[in-house]
């Protein structure tokens, strides 16, 4: 990643490269005298990571960053692992992951991204063997179909997540942390 401008004259600049009001990447920077073309270096690092549930690999989709802006999306394979660029950064990552099997959607807030060396970094997530079923009734006591939101209360690392049951009511959920959620279920 870099970005070339060219026309930049004295003064103190900042960069910030934004997706959908999240922010990236950011620096400040000073220019004396206008050197010509200015070529700013935005800094990238290869991730490599694991995604497992229990002791066990999971196939997963992994999206760094807040789904409501344009996440950076992995795809882990059979072995759990997964790899590819992101932006380095001080600060941990949103991650949303997915899975179809067993059936998992749940969202970190702050994923940290270990570097093991220059542009080079690792992220290890580990989910427990958790989880959370039910039924949606109306209030004569019919399956209905509804909007379930799991809001997690104190401490959870983990943020509102939102997903549909079946037709008939029914919803199941793994991989969630121990903690205490407000459940509700919207027909």
């Amino acid at each position: 990643g870099q970005a070339i401008l060219d026309g930049v004259g004295r003064g103190q600049y900042s960069l910030a490269v934004l997706s959908n009001g999240q922010k990236y990447f950011q620096s400040s920077f000073e220019v004396d005298e206008a050197p010509g073309p200015l070529q700013i270096t935005l800094p990238l690092m290869r991730v490599t990571g694991k995604i497992t549930y229990g002791d066990t690999p999971l196939r997963a989709e992994i999206a760094f960053g807040a789904v409501s802006a344009r996440p950076i999306v992995f795809e882990s394979s059979q072995a759990g692992t997964f790899e590819g660029i992101l932006p380095q950064r001080e600060s941990g990552w949103m991650v949303t992951i997915v899975a179809s099997e067993p059936p998992i959607r749940r969202t970190l807030r702050h994923v940290a991204v270990t570097l093991r060396g220059p542009g080079e970094g690792e992220v290890r997530i580990a989910l427990g063997r958790s989880r959370l079923s039910g039924r949606v009734v109306d209030v004569l006591g019919m399956p209905t179909p509804a909007l379930i939101t799991l809001a997690p209360r104190g401490t959870s690392d983990d943020a509102v997540t939102q997903f549909p049951t079946g037709d008939d009511g029914s919803f199941r959920i793994d991989g969630m942390a121990p903690a205490t959620f407000v459940i509700d279920a919207q027909t």
